[in-house]
């Protein structure tokens, strides 16, 4: 069984950084981080949603070797959580799910990805999916149908 680490071990830090660098919400973010300045509300007024939430945790977030991470709430020797750009998550998501997890639930599957990963939408993108998911669908979907007797009472 691969544990959760495995996740963002997938891809090398260049290419982590390469699709931070080519999403234009993480590449705002990184600018504030290496400006050391929170946006202010005025600022992030009419900016997508994702910003919003990026500037919500300011505190949490600091660049290593040019990649983004969040440090986890959890505190102790938790490891810092790689901010996932929008161009990955799906990826991410099967990872979590699928490869390394075999059809897990979905606050498993959440629980699985927030120890090492972390982007504004991360539990209704995971619920979404794993509803979805088609290995999934028959654990959520399975017939009520009625209780009949096995043979009828005399």
């Amino acid at each position: 069984f691969r544990t959760v680490r495995a996740i963002p071990s997938k891809l090398s830090l260049q290419q982590k950084a390469i699709r931070q660098r080519v999403n234009p919400i993480i590449r705002e973010v990184m600018r504030w981080v290496t400006e050391g300045r929170k946006p202010t509300t005025e600022e992030l007024r009419g900016k997508p949603r994702d910003l919003q939430a990026y500037a919500n945790m300011w505190e949490l977030l600091h660049l290593v070797d040019g990649i983004l991470y969040a440090k986890s709430e959890l505190g102790g020797d938790c490891p810092d959580r790689w901010c996932v750009p929008a161009n990955f998550i799906a990826d991410i998501l099967d990872i979590a799910h699928i490869e390394d997890a075999r059809h897990m639930a979905t606050e498993s599957t959440i629980n699985r990805i927030r120890r090492v990963a972390w982007w504004p939408s991360l539990h209704q993108d995971t619920e979404d999916f794993v509803l979805a998911c088609p290995g999934c669908r028959p654990k959520h979907h399975a017939p009520k149908g009625h209780l009949q007797a096995m043979h009828k009472p005399r």
